[in-house]
């Protein structure tokens, strides 16, 4: 009787950890939301053009990304690192914008794409990356 009391307080709390988890995330969205560059990036991603012509995040642009996206999820990054030592930063940086509300698109002109064929080959890489 005891021992599954105890594995339901065990399972009632490892519920409320990932509904913690999940917050923490959308609190981390909503703080990114509120910065300069995601409004630069949501200007990007209206652009009504062929995909030949559309805009992309510059250089400069890129490495504010960085900076803001790393100070926002450093802890998210760190343990990523640890448990994924073979990620990248790009790779790192498109799991954080990937927990944000920007679409496929949006992230490809993030990360210096005008469409999202890369982003798509990102995502199988990080998977067999995250496999093994």
């Amino acid at each position: 009787m005891q021992i599954r009391d105890k594995d339901l307080e065990v399972g009632s709390r490892e519920e409320k950890i990932r509904q913690l988890e999940k917050e923490q995330l959308n609190l981390r969205s909503w703080l990114f939301e509120q910065s300069s560059i995601y409004a630069k990036i949501q200007k990007l991603s209206t652009q009504k053009c062929k995909e030949k012509e559309r805009k992309v995040l510059t250089m400069t642009e890129r490495s504010h990304l960085y900076d803001v996206i790393w100070r926002i999820y450093d802890d998210y990054i760190c343990s990523m690192k640890e448990k994924y030592p073979r990620l990248t930063d790009e790779d790192l940086l498109y799991l954080c914008l990937s927990h944000t509300n920007l679409d496929s698109l949006s992230i490809a002109l993030c990360l210096g794409f005008s469409n999202t064929q890369p982003i798509n080959q990102r995502k199988y890489r990080l998977k067999e990356k995250m496999k093994q």
